[in-house]
């Protein structure tokens, strides 16, 4: 059984909007009636708030495309998440110790006799070089730890995208916006129950992760799936979303199955969170996390999986949260 007060507190994290974005959609601005321009609305909405600049979705699509190996199968079937984190990728420098936090909702569009799902994903970056090196200069003295670009150097930044399937794609792209993060918003900024930068409090101590079967991985990934010997995100990302259930394999092939969205769960309100950091140890790895909240279950709020990567080796776990 999971401590309540976690759990409580979670769920307030989780379900207290974004910081950045003035709370935006808590605001109910996108339950107000519309007719034909309800997606421009909609969009508009997601990208253009305060401190938001939109980027043209068109060249950002096509750099998309051209990343995507269709000779490798199930390149129409990249979810929303992987596509959101190769865009990002796409336009930001890597950095060698990162948090990132990933929040997708959805509105749901029904007119002229069709049915159209709208993906909003957000993507959060944080750089935690310059706590790691704080850290470390606090504990060996200035004279003994490398220097700042090393840690690496780099804004905390996020990125706004909205998806609708299309053109044979189950997440093509038609709107994008970039922000640089306050340091003020970075502060205050919330990661799974905890600070965005915090060093001190792991994972472990908000949810009780337990052993679980791996996923199958034995499929071939339709872009670069491997960074530096270890799983790029948007892999790590794909297989969270297989043990999930969140996606499938199809003949071999990833296949993004689309989300059920939670009645408690209002139009454009996170309900699925991924949260992915690397180079946070004194050994090369990576930690992700993903998890289902706001579930049509009597029983249960939410389900986690986690998959933890080192050099040659992966492991994996899951949580359940009771209500």
């Amino acid at each position: 059984m999971f401590p309540r007060l976690a759990v409580a507190l979670l769920t307030v994290n989780l379900l207290a909007g974004n910081l950045l974005a003035g709370n935006l959609l808590a605001g109910n601005l996108l339950a107000a009636p519309a007719a034909g321009d309800e997606l421009h609305t909609l969009v508009e909405a997601y990208t253009d708030g305060i401190g938001w600049s939109p980027s043209e979705a068109g060249p950002l699509a096509k750099a998309l495309q051209a990343g995507l190996n269709e000779a490798a199968g199930g390149a129409g079937s990249v979810g929303p998440l992987e596509a959101a984190l190769l865009l990002f990728a796409d336009r930001e420098n890597d950095l060698p110790r990162v948090r990132m936090l990933v929040r997708y909702g959805q509105v749901t569009l029904r007119g002229d006799g069709k049915t159209r799902v709208v993906s909003l994903v957000e993507v959060e970056r944080y750089n935690l070089g310059p706590a790691l090196r704080a850290q470390a200069v606090e504990e060996y003295g200035e004279d003994n730890v490398d220097e700042v670009a090393a840690f690496g150097e780099g804004p905390n930044v996020a990125w706004r995208y909205v998806f609708v399937p299309g053109q044979g794609r189950a997440a093509e792209l038609l709107a994008a916006a970039r922000q640089e993060i306050p340091d003020s918003d970075t502060e205050r900024a919330d990661c799974l129950g905890r600070g965005c930068l915090d060093l001190a409090v792991p994972l472990d101590e908000l949810v009780r992760f337990d052993p679980a079967e791996a996923p199958p991985t034995d499929w071939a990934a339709p872009y670069p799936a491997e960074e530096n010997g270890l799983a790029s995100p948007a892999r790590a990302t794909a297989e969270l979303e297989l043990h999930l259930g969140v996606a499938t394999l199809i003949e071999g092939e990833y296949d993004w199955n689309g989300l059920e969205q939670p009645e408690s769960a209002p139009d454009g309100t996170p309900f699925l969170f991924l949260q992915f950091e690397k180079g946070l140890g004194q050994d090369e790895g990576s930690d992700a996390v993903l998890a289902l909240t706001e579930l049509n279950d009597a029983g249960l709020y939410a389900v986690w999986s986690r998959r933890i990567e080192v050099p040659g080796s992966v492991s994996w776990f899951g949580a359940p949260v009771r209500r």
